[in-house]
């Protein structure tokens, strides 16, 4: 089950924010990370490597019910003096900088590197994407669904695309 939570590592008084809908997942992933000495966050490494795994805990600080990178940013804001965060924005990756040998060694992996989209790849794309089995929503699923569009105004472009594929899963499920 999805809960959204905002969560808090700490590591000798100062505290990295995160937020996710799988909270015992997202933990274990950090904690292998760190353990590896990988984690994306050199600050959060750095302070693991010196401090070690028994300076560590993480923590849910709230279940969250309304927009969660909203309330992730109220907690990134609310520890700015005091986190690893490397971003001041929740959900981006802006204010994150790139050393310039970073830089430089992405530029020099991806030169000379072709990306063509063959007809052959994109039947291959398209046949893996009908093998995606989907499960059939929930009756209560639906009316959540329903009830979260209700009073949405929809432009006349969108009106007429929903109205097509709608048309072309009819047809679909009418020639099989």
């Amino acid at each position: 089950m999805k809960n959204p939570v905002i969560y808090a590592i700490w590591i000798c008084e100062k505290v990295y924010i995160g937020s996710t809908t799988q909270f015992s997942v997202r933990s274990r992933v950090h904690e292998r990370n760190l353990r590896a000495g990988k984690h994306k966050n050199r600050y959060l490494q750095s302070a693991w490597n010196k401090y070690g795994e028994q300076s560590f805990s993480i923590n849910i600080i709230e279940y969250v019910s309304g927009d969660l990178l909203e309330r992730e940013q109220y907690w990134i804001d609310y520890y700015a003096d005091r986190r690893y965060n490397l971003c001041p924005i929740a959900g981006r990756s802006t204010g994150s900088k790139q050393s310039e040998e970073t830089k430089a060694k992405r530029s020099a992996a991806l030169k000379g590197r072709k990306r063509v989209f063959t007809a052959e790849w994109k039947q291959n794309i398209a046949a893996a994407q009908k093998l995606v089995i989907r499960k059939p929503l929930s009756e209560e699923h639906k009316e959540k669904v329903r009830l979260g569009n209700l009073g949405q105004k929809r432009s006349d472009e969108t009106r007429a695309k929903l109205r097509a594929a709608w048309e072309r899963r009819r047809n679909e499920k009418s020639a099989t």
